[in-house]
């Protein structure tokens, strides 16, 4: 069993249909607030408090200083929706030679517990936290600190990841004792670009078919968007598409009602201030008598 689990198993925390939140889906956002360094005297609200990130579009993880600046970063747990969750467990991966990561804690609701890897933070280990009373509720939580610096001048990243010192991918656990991977690990980059995380909905098994009257359909295979006499968009969601709408097309006081390349096709002029062949609207034009420019000049003479 896993360490997360068997901590949750140990504090005997309470089980049950409420509590059993689905997990999938959650990532781990690696996030520095910008300007942030570390100190001995302890902000007001402690060092968990400076970490306010509320959207995967202003995480911070790029070119990090690589001067020695003791600067303080985030492991934050983020989902797709508001999420109740009782236990974490990941792992650091980095150049030990470039990038040392000296102070630490984690960032809990109220009382934990902590399972630390032997030689925890360095490169390769992990760590294991769970809430002994009062869970983890909401999104982009804030779940540990850590203060890293840099001063070799090599770029490098320092990577979330796996626990590597146990067993499976866990990287979240359920009040009711039920595990589940992450989908993506964030990383900082010192001196160079980092690695963003955000929870992404699951792709589609259907995608955009545009139908010949311009409307757009979903249909999971290029058959029966073809068989529904439409386009399909692989890859594509109706919100992606412009389906092209047929408009009317006169030829010679016919009314087709095509598409522009249709019309092109077949000699025509487009009319989009009728909205359809109903009426006849061709039949309402009076084409201009056939003439050259001679002929134009010769009635002015």
């Amino acid at each position: 069993m896993r360490r997360v689990l068997l901590a949750l198993a140990i504090m005997g925390l309470v089980t049950g249909a409420a509590y059993a939140q689905d997990l999938t889906g959650g990532v781990f956002i690696a996030h520095h607030p910008a300007g942030l360094t570390f100190t001995t005297d302890t902000p007001a609200g402690g060092w968990c408090a400076q970490c306010t990130l509320t959207s995967c579009d202003a995480q911070n993880n790029d070119n990090l200083a690589l001067d020695g600046t003791n600067l303080v970063w985030y492991v934050v747990a983020a989902f797709l929706t508001n999420q109740t969750w009782c236990g974490v467990e990941f792992g650091l991966q980095y150049p030990m030679d470039d990038i040392t990561v000296a102070q630490k804690g984690f960032c809990v609701p109220s009382a934990a517990l902590e399972i630390q890897g032997t030689g925890w933070p360095e490169s390769g280990t992990g760590t294991s936290v769970v809430t002994t009373d009062i869970p983890w509720s909401g999104n982009f939580k804030p779940v540990y600190w850590f203060s890293a610096y840099s001063y070799t001048g090599v770029p490098a990243l320092l990577q979330i990841g796996d626990n590597l010192g146990t067993p499976g991918p866990t990287a979240f656990a359920n009040c009711s004792q039920q595990e589940f991977p992450a989908d993506a690990y964030g990383a900082i980059g010192f001196g160079m670009p980092g690695i963003d995380a955000c929870p992404e909905l699951p792709p589609p098994d259907q995608w955009a078919c545009c139908l010949y009257d311009g409307t757009c359909i979903l249909t999971e295979t290029a058959d029966l968007c073809m068989a529904a006499g439409g386009e399909w968009f692989q890859g594509l969601l109706c919100e992606a598409v412009v389906c092209p709408a047929p408009v009317v097309c006169c030829v010679d006081h016919v009314c087709y009602f095509v598409h522009e390349d249709e019309c092109t096709a077949l000699g025509g002029v487009l009319h989009p201030e009728f909205v359809d062949c109903v009426n006849e609207p061709c039949q309402q034009l009076t084409p201009a008598d056939p003439t050259n420019w001679g002929t134009i000049k010769a009635i002015y003479r």
